[in-house]
Formats: structure tokens, sequence, C-alpha cells
């Protein structure tokens, strides 16, 4: 298996419609459509079929990594997705925090700002704390990964944690907010 860099002219390649996503949508997505596709200067042909597009591939022109490598080509770029995604869940529970903190110190519940009850300042030192230990495992775990130390565990766990406690934040500040 190889990886292939096809582009709009070549014969059997098509995109879809760009989905209607619920997030990230300044990220356009759509679907890669492979019917018999010919990839000029490679030499390999993709195959359509019911569920999987199967490859048959050898020479290199047009071919990412050579041949043989695809799946390689694909895991080095999942690493440092994951790192990269996992900066949206951070910057979700910044924003939770900012707009919840600002929100406690300013509503009066029985003509006192609620940001005193000690309840809510549970919540807040709560995901205050969550945040800036999320912050600090992202940026130890981008921090090795600039120096050429990327680890799978590593890049999985951060956007695992990050995303988890990003929920519970959000969740927290829900409640401050009396939504």
């Amino acid at each position: 298996m190889a990886g292939a860099l096809p582009s709009q002219g070549f014969k059997g390649f098509h995109t879809s419609p760009k989905l209607n996503k619920l997030g990230m949508r300044g990220s356009n997505t759509c679907e890669l459509v492979f019917e018999d596709c010919e990839i000029p200067g490679a030499m390999f042909r993709l195959m359509h079929s019911s569920c999987y597009t199967s490859t048959i591939l050898f020479v290199e022109e047009n071919v990412m990594g050579g041949v043989g490598k695809g799946v390689y080509v694909l895991m080095t770029g999942l690493d440092y997705e994951r790192l990269v995604l996992s900066g949206g869940p951070l910057g979700i529970m910044q924003a939770a925090c900012d707009i919840a903190f600002e929100y406690a110190h300013h509503r009066e519940q029985f003509g006192t700002q609620i940001g005193t009850f000690q309840l809510i300042q549970g919540k807040m030192a709560d995901m205050y704390t969550t945040m800036n230990a999320c912050r600090s495992y992202l940026y130890t775990v981008a921090k090795a990964a600039d120096q050429g130390h990327v680890s799978n565990k590593d890049c999985a766990g951060v956007i695992l944690y990050l995303a988890e406690k990003c929920t519970q934040v959000c969740l927290d500040a829900i409640q401050i907010l009396g939504k």
C-alpha cells in the first residue's frame, strides 16, 4: 500500500459535496471518492469496492513516502494531528472559565454575588486547576514533540484527557451560569 497524491483532474477521482458539520466549520470536510481511479505516473490503480478501496501499486511519481509506506505516512501525521487538535478543548475550557468567572462576579442572588458562595467557589477552583493541569500536559507533550520525541501514547492521551476534562469544565460553567 502507498499514499497517493490525487488531484481533481485525475480520472476516477472526485470529492463529494462539503459536509455540514457541527464543529470546526472553518475546516472544510468532504469525502474523497475513488472509482477506478488512475494516478498518472504511479502505475497503480485504485479499484472501487463496496466498503473499502483496495490498492495495487508500483512506481513512485505521485506517491507519498514510497510503495509499501502508505500506513506509515498516515500514522506519522496522526500523532501531530492529535496534538494540534488538543488545543481546541483547551481553548474551549479557557473560554468557559472566562465567561463563567466573569458572570459569577457580577450575578447577584440573595443580595450577594454568587462568586462568593462556597459551592460556586469550589466549582471555579476545580475548573481553574483542571484547565491549568490540561495546559501543562499539552505543553509538555508539545515541547517533547518539538524536540523530536513524539510519543503515540502521549499524543493519544493528551487529546483523550483534554476532551474529557473539557466536558467536565463546560458542565461546571453551565451550572455557574444557571442554565
